[in-house]
């Protein structure tokens, strides 16, 4: 880019589960900014397991929870 030139910041959102890590490397690798989980735990994974997966599997993709739902979750987690 230029001088002066801004780029576009492009999010993905992504339901939590045993490839959110794949998508989120994919994500990054097509130059998303960031990649969201939601929250449904009748319908998918632990959405923090989720994200500790993809911190490991990306490098600098911005990786975060776009609706939690605290009173669906264990008071534990």
């Amino acid at each position: 880019m230029t001088a002066g030139t801004t780029r576009a910041a492009i999010s993905v959102a992504l339901p939590p589960g045993k490839e959110f890590p794949v998508w989120a490397r994919q994500a990054e690798q097509l130059g998303y900014s960031r990649a969201w989980a939601f929250d449904s735990p009748a319908l998918y994974t632990d959405i923090w397991i989720a994200l500790a997966r993809a911190a490991d599997a990306t490098e600098s993709i911005g990786l975060g929870t776009g609706v939690a739902i605290p009173s669906l979750r264990h008071v534990m987690v």
